[in-house]
């Protein structure tokens, strides 16, 4: 039973690091994790309340179109913040769709991550992918345990060649 217990165990953690490091792997220049027209947005600030709360995780999905009246996940440039406006017009270009926002925000379709109503909210969770992605989590959660099973292997190479050397 305890090796049943064990094996659920590491694979638990197996999956948990094994997407920790898609996550990292998977930022864009936003520090965002992107997989194709999904991003992963973690809420750092208290800034969005009460429509996001801090710590909350948002799918968001850019294949959706803004139109005018919905409220879009923007990156701000200006304020390095992710934030939330209404569109007030929306401009097609050749290359590019240009929304103006409310206060007089003019913003990209590249930094604008999708619409509220098409995101996906679940709470608390983005608090728990921030620790993990961050310097410290990782540390903890990736290095730290390959260092030790590395640790482990080379002392039972030491011991199996002493156990061999004994022997002769």
């Amino acid at each position: 039973m305890k090796r049943v217990i064990w094996n659920i165990v590491i694979i638990i953690y197996a999956i948990i690091a094994i997407t920790t490091t898609i996550c990292l792997l998977s930022f864009n220049e936003h520090r965002i994790s992107e997989f194709g027209d999904y991003s992963l947005v973690i809420i750092d600030s208290r800034e969005l309340e009460p429509k996001l709360a801090k710590g909350d995780l948002l799918i968001t999905d850019k294949s959706y179109k803004a139109t005018s009246g919905q409220e879009v996940i923007f990156y701000d440039t200006t304020s390095k913040d992710i934030k939330v406006a209404k569109v007030l017009a929306v401009e097609e270009f050749a290359q590019d769709t240009i929304y103006t926002l409310e206060g007089n925000k003019i913003v990209s379709s590249t930094n604008v991550l999708g619409t509220i109503e098409n995101a996906k909210q679940i709470s608390k969770l983005g608090t728990v992918l921030g620790i993990l992605e961050s310097k410290w989590g990782f540390l903890v959660l990736i290095v730290l345990p390959s260092l030790i099973a590395f640790l482990y292997e080379i002392a039972e190479l030491v011991s199996e060649l002493r156990n061999g050397s004994n022997k002769k």
